[in-house]
């Protein structure tokens, strides 16, 4: 997803390892590979169970129908 010109309240922001202040300066807190380790631990699994998916839809699909069923 792209935005721009788009304003966040601070209280929406995603951030667990970054503060930002009300003057814009931003302070990270804590260690960023921390989230880079759970990404990479979830993100096989999330890819698999999408393969499977797809396989099966893909198995079961007819796009068009038999010429002598009809």
């Amino acid at each position: 997803m792209l935005l721009h010109n788009v304003r966040v309240p601070k209280d929406n922001l995603l951030s667990k390892y970054v503060k930002v202040s009300n003057t814009g300066d931003i302070q990270v807190i804590g260690d960023a590979r921390v989230a880079h380790g759970t990404i990479s631990c979830a993100v096989p699994k999330i890819y698999a169970q999408a393969i499977i998916i797809a396989a099966r839809y893909s198995f079961f699909r007819k796009q068009f129908r038999d010429q002598k069923k009809q």
